[in-house]
């Protein structure tokens, strides 16, 4: 007897907040990713077609609606829940924008309560000598819809939305700055989340040149998707493909393909067969903006 499978679909994003007070010309970005389906051995997905762009994100997924989204917004530190800790503070989960939290504005008492419960981590001392804050936990958002694939017949599912994209005025990979020995922690951390390779700084060499003076006006902007979800279906992606646009051509690019492999020589375009992702995308873009 024919049987509707269902399972539950959530658009996820997350937002890292435990990195210290950063400058006041950069932004964090947020890492979204696309739709986050429970672990099902009864559903395998066909094909995945994704493009990111640094005003839109789309997905279309080869596999419709039957009710409206439910928003659940949960703070975490590491697995254990928060969220009732930073209402009983009036701390919003989310601190960005208008509503980023001040630490240093907080009376000593919180910080101290926050800080004894995990909420605060210390990042450094102030030229007085005084311990500064960050926060410490993660805000995950999810939009949550039941779905119904019909058995023995393929469902198409699309969904886009603007990325949340970090921005820098400057990038600290631009050569008078990665050879600062302070600054070697930060340059290690990029050349191992976005595989920036020598090839990458020598063609930012060429358009950054080696005054002390970022008088090109190099910027760079990141964008994180979170796409190891997809590795909860029955079996690998059978068709994946990715396509970057970076929004002018003379931009650089750089991210940690894995099993990805270009569709053609210099093209932004990867594709995998039979693909199972192990880790999350984490783009990085660096030229005029």
């Amino acid at each position: 007897m024919d049987r509707l499978k269902s399972c539950s679909i959530a658009i996820i994003g997350m937002l890292v907040v435990t990195c210290a007070a950063r400058a006041n010309d950069s932004a964090g970005e947020l890492s979204i990713g696309g739709l986050q389906f429970v672990r099902t051995n009864d559903i395998a997905m066909q094909s995945e077609d994704l493009r990111i762009s640094l005003d839109r994100v789309a997905v279309r997924y080869q596999f419709a609606n039957t009710a409206k989204f439910q928003i659940d917004q949960r703070a975490m530190v590491g697995d254990k829940d928060v969220t009732a800790q930073l209402d009983q503070f009036k701390l919003p989960l989310l601190p960005i924008g208008s509503r980023e939290i001040r630490v240093a504005n907080l009376p000593e008492a919180t910080r101290t309560k926050l800080a004894d419960q995990g909420l605060l981590m210390p990042v450094r001392t102030d030229d007085k000598g005084h311990q500064q804050y960050a926060v410490a936990w993660v805000a995950k958002t999810s939009a949550v819809r039941q779905q119904t694939f019909p058995p023995e017949r393929g469902v198409i599912v699309e969904h886009q939305y603007r990325p949340s994209v970090g921005t820098s005025s400057d990038t600290v990979l631009r050569r008078i700055l990665r050879s600062n020995k302070s600054l070697s922690p930060e340059v290690e951390r990029y050349r191992k989340d976005y595989c920036v390779s020598d090839a990458f700084l020598a063609h930012l060499d060429e358009r950054a040149g080696n005054g002390p003076l970022n008088a090109p006006m190099i910027q760079e902007r990141r964008i994180n998707y979170v796409l190891k979800t997809g590795a909860n279906w029955a079996g690998p992606i059978r068709s994946f493909k990715l396509t970057i646009d970076p929004g002018a051509g003379d931009r650089l690019v750089s991210f940690c393909p894995g099993r990805l492999k270009p569709t053609a020589p210099n093209a932004l375009e990867f594709a995998a067969k039979d693909f199972t992702p192990e880790g999350d995308l984490k783009i990085l873009i660096v030229g005029r903006f």
